[in-house]
């Protein structure tokens, strides 16, 4: 049997006494459950000493003892400590340094009011972008179907976010007409669908004719989508043809102040004319929407309907499914396999065949994206508006590049400032400070300085919105009404800026050691750390600078580099007939009706005109699948765009078969199809028809830049395409003139169509228009990056200065000149400055050879880029530090040495 006296108290009760008890209360409780416990132990027992143990340490365990030991004196002091007296200390010394300071305070709010700002614009364009679609109540359970084809063998689908595009991989959100309904009668997972499409139209109200996209949806639109409509029923609207649903700003520009409900309008394809009535007024969807629309009617008035929905060939309508509440997508993807066998076969054959592959499961598959997720799918293409999670992820990497250069300009500025404070924190200390309270000080004054500077930011912020919005193409705005969450966000951001900013600076100065400081000895900070940052801010300046002029020059190259046709002073007419009908004559009576005027050189149709799609046909030749870019032309095209022949000769109204059978292709189709003299061989053109090549035109290109010249084939073939664009040229000087001249003779030959138009050199521009975007961009970054890099390298230039004032004063006494003195105050920072050059040139130079990747035809990238950058770095540095290395060592000496 155990000895009493060797008994103890249960051992996880006297821990848990350990955990809550204040340290100043805890020896005085514990003595007294150990005596209880004893006296207990004698009395009843080790069980009931033991139970009453815990129960006595439980009483303890409540908010009287948290209250007395908040009123407990720190050890060594015959005081409690009042927590608000001394926050509001810290705060009058924040505010005294600030103003005591006033240089360095000016500089690191600025430098963080730039950052900021910067990342409160990156802030809401990345918050825009994760926001699409999420609107819908249902969004979770609507899934797009996508088409993914295999044009190899034994290929996986990898792409992400820095692999968006997969050599032998197409991605595509458009389906056969017969898939949706065939899905909800075979799966119970499908709740609804609704097919969406769009189809260009004229819309006639009275005198009020205007040229409108019309979408075409389901009836059942309104019920899988959350769409607000303002009149109406959701059920009914769109049950039926000749119904239309349209937007508010529709209803004004057709009605007016009139109540349209009820009311007709006049809606013309390019397959017929309806008289559709308006059945609901729809809000217009908001601006994260994947589906944007003004004007919805059922989609049985898609042209071909009939004939389409009973094939599975045609792959030209989206398909939204809402699957029934609780069904897991996996569930009906593994059943779309046999879904794609039983159906699509046809199509399976015909890839099969074309690139020659042999595994059937492997050729087609169907998948499906998550509604909220639609938007930044950004491999796969559709008709919809859709972003580039690529470009999300760097604008975020700039946004928090820049912060991240603000919040070092802080770090570096109070921890070389801070052997000013030295005294301050040993008097702290002596007086009982504890390191955690000093660092809390610290903080507080670090975090202070960020409220202040947010409160800046937000203002910038709003200021630069607007040109920030234009540049990434999103309706952004900073509203506060209503918007607890960004105001949330925002407190966010500056308590994440201010942990970073001041972490690192209060960890120093909290480990002052008070006795040291009070002797007189002075902290001597190592400036490695300080260096480094130095290092970094200039070495992300300089990539910025690179990649900005790299982007210049590359875009430069693209607008000065020949086409191959003249783009200049030439005006683009929309006709609006489509297929529907020729409009070669329509064509000539432009034509005629514009003869003879001076401001006119010529007038040419085509099919379509640059920048507006691609009509890319294939063929067999020689028991080889071939392909080029299809387009329907009249004999003034080639001479209007000023594209030179090769060899044989343009079409011509005297040669009768030039209208079915003639066609003009470029070198690079010659070149692919192997005719070394192909004027007068033949190609053939379906199961019926051939054209005979009358005339080689030089290669000129049709896409961007981005990829090679493409294979072009011309006809004036009637029967194989619409007109859509006609190309007017205006004599130099007279665009003003001629524009009117046209708009006229238009409206005398063509009324009741629109007049609508563009120029075709800000066509072509529009292609490269998102890396146009994407340079300014670039240019922002780099001038926010360049100005806090600027201000770092002043305010570090001042605090060296003036901690070396009596050196310079010694140095000037022994026979140093002015040169010498600024020499060696700028011989540091200039040498951290080249070792950024060296550090971010060969990572700025991989980087821009991937974005130059994207281009068939690009610049070489030229030492001179990077001599440039470097010596714009160093200019800027030496510029920025040579005030204060001025001052220095233009001061007297005796002022510096006076007290020595």
């Amino acid at each position: 049997m155990k000895n009493k006296n060797n008994l103890s108290p249960p051992a996880w009760a006297r821990r848990l006494l350990h955990w809550y008890c204040p340290e100043s209360l805890l020896e005085e409780i514990e003595g007294d459950l150990l005596e209880a416990f004893q006296l207990n132990l004698e009395k009843k027992g080790p069980r009931a000493a033991r139970r009453q143990y815990v129960l006595d340490g439980a009483r303890f365990f409540n908010p009287t003892t948290f209250k007395k030991a908040r009123q407990i004196p720190t050890p060594g002091l015959p005081y409690p400590i009042n927590q608000a007296a001394m926050w509001n200390n810290h705060l009058k010394i924040a505010f005294r340094n600030m103003l005591k300071h006033k240089l360095s305070s000016f500089i690191n709010i600025l430098g963080l009011s730039l950052g900021l700002a910067f990342v409160i614009l990156v802030y809401l364009f990345v918050k825009h972008e994760y926001s699409y679609d999420n609107f819908h109540a249902n969004a979770d359970r609507i899934y797009r179907v996508n088409e993914i084809e295999f044009h190899q063998a034994g290929l996986k689908d990898e792409t992400s976010i820095f692999k968006q595009e997969q050599e032998g991989i197409s991605k595509y959100a458009y389906l056969p007409l017969a898939t949706g309904p065939t899905m909800q009668e075979e799966f119970p997972e499908v709740m609804r669908y609704t097919r969406y499409d769009e189809t260009n139209t004229i819309v006639r109200r009275g005198k009020r004719v205007f040229s409108e996209k019309v979408h075409l949806v389901d009836s059942t639109f309104f019920e899988l989508f959350d769409f607000e409509l303002l009149e109406g029923d959701a059920a009914e609207v769109l049950n039926g043809k000749n119904r239309i649903v349209i937007s508010p700003e529709m209803a004004r520009k057709y009605f007016g102040a009139e109540d349209p409900i009820g009311k007709e309008l006049e809606v013309t394809t390019y397959m017929d004319t309806l008289l559709c009535t308006v059945t609901g007024i729809a809000a217009h969807p908001p601006a994260n929407s994947s589906l944007q629309f003004d004007m919805l009617i059922n989609i049985l008035h898609k042209p071909y309907y009939e004939r389409n929905i009973a094939q599975w060939g045609a792959f030209n309508t989206t398909l939204f499914l809402e699957l029934a509440e609780g069904t897991r997508p996996e569930v009906l993807e593994s059943k779309l396999a046999a879904f794609v066998k039983e159906y699509l076969h046809g199509t399976i054959d015909y890839l099969k065949g074309r690139f020659h592959l042999t595994n059937e499961d492997q050729i087609l598959k169907l998948a499906l994206t998550p509604l909220k997720e639609v938007h930044l799918e950004h491999s796969i293409i559709w008709l919809g508006p859709t972003g580039n999670p690529l470009n999300v992820f760097i604008l975020s990497g700039l946004g928090l590049s820049i912060l991240l250069m603000a919040c070092l300009n802080y770090i570096s500025l109070a921890v070389t400032g801070a052997s000013g404070r030295t005294r301050e924190v040993g008097i702290r200390k002596i007086l009982g400070s504890s390191r955690k309270q000093i660092r809390l000080q610290f903080w507080a004054e670090a975090q202070l300085l960020v409220l202040v500077a947010l409160v800046f930011a937000v203002g910038l912020a709003y200021w630069f919105l607007p040109a920030f919005s234009e540049f990434v193409q999103r309706d952004l705005s900073l509203r506060y009404t209503g918007q607890g969450p960004l105001l949330l966000s925002l407190l966010g951001i500056a308590l994440f800026t201010g942990l970073i900013a001041g972490g690192y600076p209060a960890a120093f100065v909290a480990g002052f050691q008070p006795v040291k400081v009070l002797k007189g000895d002075t902290y001597r900070y190592e400036p490695r750390f300080t260096r480094a940052i130095v290092v970094l801010q200039n070495a992300l300046s300089v990539f910025l600078i690179i990649s900005a002029l790299v982007m210049y020059r590359q875009m430069k190259f693209v607008n000065d580099k020949d086409l191959g046709y003249d783009t200049s002073q030439t005006l683009v007419l929309k006709t609006h007939s489509g297929s529907s009908e020729d409009v070669g004559l329509l064509a000539q009576r432009l034509e005629n009706a514009l003869n003879g005027k001076s401001e006119i050189q010529s007038v040419a149709a085509a099919s379509m005109s640059f920048n507006q799609g691609y009509d890319i046909r294939g063929f067999e030749y020689k028991g080889e699948d071939q392909s080029a870019f299809y387009y329907r032309v009249d004999p003034n095209y080639i001479p209007t765009l000023g594209i030179e022949m090769a060899a044989g000769r343009n079409f011509s109204a005297a040669f009768g078969s030039d209208k079915t059978g003639a066609a003009i292709i470029n070198e690079r189709l010659a070149k692919k199809l192997g005719m070394d003299n192909a004027v007068g061989q033949s190609i053939p053109w379906g199961k019926e028809k051939e054209y005979t090549i009358i005339g080689v035109a030089k290669d000129y290109h049709v896409t961007t830049l981005n990829q090679p010249v493409q294979p072009v084939l011309l006809t004036m073939d009637e029967t194989e395409a619409g007109l859509d664009a006609f190309l007017v040229k205006i004599a130099a000087g007279k665009m003003s003139e001629a524009v009117q001249i046209v708009e006229k003779a238009w409206k005398a030959v063509a009324p009741g169509r629109p007049f609508e138009y563009t120029f075709l050199d800000e066509d072509v521009a529009e292609q490269y228009a998102d890396y146009a975007r994407w340079m300014n961009i670039i240019g922002i970054s780099t001038l926010f990056a360049i100005l806090i890099a600027c201000l770092g390298l002043f305010g570090l230039a001042g605090i060296f200065a003036v901690n070396r004032q009596k050196e310079i004063g010694i140095r000037k006494v022994l026979g140093a000149g002015v040169e010498q003195i600024l020499l060696f105050l700028n011989k540091g920072l200039l040498q951290l400055s080249l070792i950024a050059l060296v550090l971010a040139a060969p990572v700025a130079w991989w980087a821009m050879r991937v974005w130059l990747s994207k281009f068939e035809y690009k610049i070489d990238m030229s030492w001179d880029v990077f001599a440039l950058a470097g010596v714009a770095c160093l200019a800027l540095a030496l510029l920025t530090v040579s005030y204060h290395s001025l001052r220095s060592a233009l001061a007297n000496p005796v002022d510096a040495l006076r007290n020595e």
